[in-house]
C-alpha cells in the first residue's frame, strides 16, 4: 500500500515537473528577444533605388535568387532556428530548467518520504493505542473474573459455618472457612469470625494464632489492633494443658515497632496474661528466654509507657532465667550474662522518667502475674 502511494504521488509530481519544463522551453524558444540575442533578424523585403536603372526591369535571375533566399530565410525561422545561430544559450536554458526540474522533484520526493514517515508514526501509535486498550480490557475482564471468583468463594466459606438442617457447623467445618477468607484476603471478615469462635472454643489454637499472625503481621492499623485485642482478650486460649505455647511470630522472640500504638499496648497484656496462666515451675524455660527476647525489644520503643512495662516485665522474666542459666543468647546471636541483663532492665528502669507509669491495664497484668507465681511458689 505505501508502495503504491509512493509511485502515484511521485508520478504525478514527475508529470507536473516535465509539463512545466517543456513550456518554459517553448516560451523560451519563442521569445523575440531570445531570437534577437542570438543575432538574427527578420528578412524584409527591400524596394529598387530609384535611380538604378534596372529596377523593376532588372535582371530576372536577380529576383529570382531573392526570392529563393527569402523562402529559405522564412523556412529557418520558427521553433528550432535558434540551434546554429547559438546552441549554447539555449544550452544554459535546459541546463537551469534541468535544475529547477531536479530541484522540484528532490523537494517533492522529501515532502513525500516526510509524510510517509509521520503516516507510518500514526499507523504504529494506532495500533499501540489499539493493544493498550485491549490489555486494560483483557486485565478488567481478568480482575471482574477474580473478584467474582473470591465472592463466590467467600459465599461457600460462609455456607460452612451451618449445617443444611439449620444447625451450627463443625469447628472443622468453621476453621475451614476461616482459613478461606483469610487466603482470599477478607483478612477483616476473617477476624470477626474468629472473634465469634473464641469464647466458645470452636478454634484450635494455632489456626487462630495463624489469622492473629497475619493481621499483626500486615500493613492495616485497624486490623493489627483488632488482632492484638483478640490476643488480649483470649490470652488464656494460647496455652494448651500440655503445656504447649502459641504466639505470633512477628512478636516472638523479636519486637515490631512499626505496630499501633493501642495494638502494642495490647500485644504487651497480652504477653503478662499468658505468663500468669502457668505457674514458673509449668513452663519451659525456652518460653520464657523467648518471651524476655520480646520485652527486651519493647524496651528500646519510642512509646516511654512501653518501655517501662516492658522493663518491668523483663525484670520478673530474668529473675526466673537468672535461677536456672547464667546466660541468655540475645536474638543476634551473641551470648549475654543473666548478670548483665539485670543490670541493664535496672539501668533502664532507672533511665525511664518518674513521670511515666505503665498504663492501668499493664500495672493489673502484672499485678495478677506476681499473685499467681507466688501463689504457685508456696504450693
Amino acid at each position: 500500500m505505501i508502495g503504491g502511494l509512493l509511485r502515484s504521488r511521485l508520478g504525478r509530481l514527475v508529470q507536473r515537473a516535465l509539463c512545466i519544463a517543456t513550456f518554459g522551453v517553448v516560451a523560451v524558444c519563442s521569445s523575440p528577444a531570445l531570437a534577437q540575442a542570438s543575432g538574427r533578424t527578420p528578412a524584409t523585403q527591400t524596394d529598387a533605388d530609384p535611380e538604378d536603372g534596372s529596377g523593376a526591369a532588372g535582371d530576372g535571375h536577380s529576383a529570382d535568387s531573392n526570392s529563393v533566399n527569402t523562402d529559405a530565410d522564412a523556412d529557418d525561422d520558427g521553433l528550432f532556428g535558434i540551434l546554429d545561430p547559438d546552441a549554447k544559450v539555449l544550452a544554459a536554458v535546459i541546463t537551469l530548467l534541468g535544475t529547477l526540474v531536479g530541484a522540484a522533484i528532490a523537494y517533492s520526493a522529501n515532502r513525500v518520504s516526510q509524510g510517509l514517515k509521520k503516516f507510518e508514526l500514526t499507523i504504529r501509535e494506532q495500533s499501540e493505542a489499539r493493544q493498550a486498550r485491549y490489555s486494560e480490557r483483557q486485565a478488567d475482564r481478568e480482575d471482574r473474573a477474580e473478584r467474582r471468583l473470591k465472592i463466590d468463594t467467600m459465599l461457600n466459606a460462609l455456607a460452612q459455618l451451618g449445617t443444611p438442617d439449620g444447625q451450627e457447623a463443625a469447628s472443622s467445618q468453621k476453621t475451614a472457612a476461616l482459613f478461606a477468607l483469610m487466603e482470599l484476603g477478607h483478612l477483616d471478615f476473617a477476624l470477626v469470625l474468629l472473634e465469634s469462635m473464641l469464647p466458645a472454643d470452636q478454634v484450635e489454637p494455632s489456626a487462630a494464632i495463624t489469622v492473629i499472625e497475619r493481621a499483626i503481621g500486615g500493613p492495616q492499623e485497624d486490623q493489627q489492633c483488632q488482632a492484638a485485642a483478640l490476643l488480649e482478650n483470649y490470652s488464656y486460649r494460647f496455652v494448651s494443658d500440655e503445656g504447649i505455647f502459641y504466639w505470633p511470630r512477628s512478636v516472638d522472640g523479636t519486637w515490631n515497632e512499626k505496630l499501633h500504638a493501642d495494638a502494642k499496648h495490647s500485644v504487651l497484656v497480652a504477653l503478662i496474661s499468658v505468663l500468669a496462666v502457668r505457674v514458673p515451675a509449668d513452663w519451659d524455660i525456652g518460653y520464657f528466654i523467648s518471651l524476655y527476647l520480646t520485652t527486651r525489644g519493647m524496651t528500646e520503643d519510642s512509646d516511654k509507657a512501653i518501655k517501662a512495662g516492658a522493663a518491668l516485665v523483663s525484670k520478673v522474666l530474668m529473675s526466673q532465667i537468672s535461677k536456672r542459666y547464667n546466660y541468655v543468647y540475645l536474638a543476634d546471636g551473641t551470648r549475654s550474662d543473666c548478670s548483665a541483663e539485670t543490670k541493664r532492665i535496672d539501668k533502664k528502669l532507672s533511665d525511664i522518667d518518674q513521670a511515666v507509669d505503665p498504663t492501668g491495664a499493664v500495672l493489673a497484668a502484672l499485678d495478677t502475674l506476681k499473685r499467681v507465681w507466688a501463689q504457685g511458689e508456696r504450693g
